[in-house]
């Protein structure tokens, strides 16, 4: 015979298991990410690189030079405006990547950077905007390291989000953070 929950606390627990099969479904949902997939087709931050060099070769340039220092800001500045892929606006989608706590208490974030690779945004410059995320979460993620490798799952913006670490062109609210490990 089986055992009788008082009150609903059978009702809780079969709604707590609907849940858990819809939040498992939504995952299996989203579109998986590459970060490749962030930029247009048509655009190479290479390119842009070379339109800023005119014609120079970068290791003719000394880095304290006023050149450099010129060159330098006007490719920080094209980085910080890369454009973004329209299309994936408004899309449920995953996406892993490294943390970089922007809003956090003790060792839990609830906002941070989403970026593709180690250390980005540590040095300069920063990857460009199409490869910067800017993440808000609802419920407060733990963090055991800098730079933590993660995956999130949720609706990604065409939005940009500007920040002295790095401008994202992206933002996410997040419904999923979950350690990534490939």
């Amino acid at each position: 015979m089986g055992m009788r929950m008082p009150g609903l606390g059978g009702f809780a627990l079969t709604a707590w298991g609907l849940w858990a099969v819809a939040a498992l479904a939504a995952t299996e949902n989203a579109r998986e990410l590459k970060w490749e997939d962030l930029m247009p087709i048509d655009w190479n931050p290479e390119t842009v690189l070379e339109k800023a060099l005119d014609g120079k070769q970068a290791s003719e340039l000394m880095d304290s030079s006023p050149e450099a220092q010129r060159l330098l800001l006007d490719y920080m500045s094209a980085m910080s405006t890369a454009p973004v892929v329209e299309e994936l606006d408004g899309q449920y989608v995953q996406l892993a990547g490294f943390v970089l706590p922007l809003e956090f208490g003790g060792y839990e974030v609830t906002e941070f950077l989403l970026v593709p690779y180690f250390g980005a945004c540590i040095h300069v410059p920063p990857p460009p905007a199409n490869q910067i995320v800017y993440v808000k979460t609802k419920k407060a993620y733990p963090i055991t390291g800098v730079f933590d490798s993660v995956q999130v799952t949720g609706t990604l913006k065409a939005q940009a989000y500007l920040n002295l670490l790095g401008d994202a062109g992206y933002t996410m609210e997040v419904s999923k953070v979950e350690p990534y490990s490939e």
